[in-house]
This record gives C-alpha cells, sequence and structure tokens, in this order.
C-alpha cells in the first residue's frame, strides 16, 4: 500500500481554525457509507451503509480475506458535511499489536457546505509482503484523521478482522 510521509507537502495549509470552527466542522461531518471494490474488476467485496463513527468509537469491521489479495482496492467513502472545508484531506495509521506499520494519506480538496460527497480512492498493495489473514485478523486498528488542511476535524477507529 502507498505511503506518504508529509501529508501537507506541496499542500496549502489551512489558516489556524478556532475551537469553535473546528467544532462546527466536526459536528456537520458525518461518513454516510464505505465500500471496498477489486480495483482491478470493480467487484464489490465488502460494503457498510451505516459507517458513522462517534469520535473516538473504535468500530469491529469484517472483510472477506479475498480482499488480501488485490493488489488494488478501491474505496468508496460517502460523506456530508455541514460545514466548508477548504483543504479536506485523510491520513490512515494501520497499527499492528498497536505499532505502527503504514500510513496513507488522500487529499481531497475543497468541500462545499451543506454537501453530500462521493470520494474515491485507490489503495495498492504490497503484494510481496502481506501477512496472512490469520496473523492481520484482529490484531489491525486503522486510526483515520479527516483534516482540513493540517487540523484534525474528526478522528475515528476501526479493528479489522478477516473471515
Amino acid at each position: 500500500m502507498s505511503t506518504q510521509n508529509n501529508p501537507n507537502q506541496g499542500y496549502n495549509s489551512t489558516p489556524d481554525l478556532t475551537e469553535e470552527e473546528v467544532q462546527r466542522i466536526s459536528d456537520g461531518f458525518k461518513i454516510i457509507s464505505m465500500k471496498m471494490k477489486n480495483a482491478a474488476t470493480g467487484e464489490v467485496l465488502w460494503q457498510c451503509d451505516d459507517w458513522n463513527l462517534r469520535e473516538g468509537e473504535v468500530k469491529d469491521v469484517r472483510f472477506p480475506k479475498k480482499i488480501l489479495e488485490c493488489s488494488e482496492v478501491s474505496r468508496e467513502l460517502v460523506f456530508q458535511s455541514g460545514e466548508e472545508i477548504k483543504y479536506f484531506q485523510l491520513l490512515q495509521r494501520i497499527k499492528f499489536h498497536g505499532q505502527e506499520i503504514e500510513s496513507l494519506y488522500f487529499r481531497f480538496g475543497f468541500v462545499i457546505p451543506g454537501s453530500t460527497n462521493s470520494w474515491d480512492q485507490v489503495i495498492y498493495a504490497d503484494t510481496e509482503g502481506m501477512m496472512p489473514a490469520e496473523v492481520l485478523s484482529g490484531n489491525l486498528v486503522v486510526e483515520t484523521l479527516f483534516m482540513s488542511g493540517d487540523t484534525v476535524v474528526h478522528r475515528s477507529f476501526y479493528r479489522i478482522f478477516y473471515e
């Protein structure tokens, strides 16, 4: 999977947001659904239409083992925002037994206030270094930081199990 060390490199950071502005963005932000597909075939491998996580909540997610066989996975996030977000981006930290083993970074850009958006991302797998599903299952936690520039406006966690 792809890794980018400096998420703000080449990107204008949001001028400092006040605590009130961050709270308004967070209160108006909601993930509606998430879908994972084999990017090569378009086959839907996993879908959740009730994804919205509260800040700090850890959700258990059950992915099919065959998702680990894909060299590329397409992820579709559908989200709503009540507020304008100037430089919307997402940073994910993947942790195995609590130790970060990978990070993923994606830019969306400008989010219109009061909008519903669909965001597709392609995640490239490290097919040579992939650990078996039995080793990963229940031991991977993904921390997702939704940001306006370099300011975190929402943080969520999910634990991955493979079936």
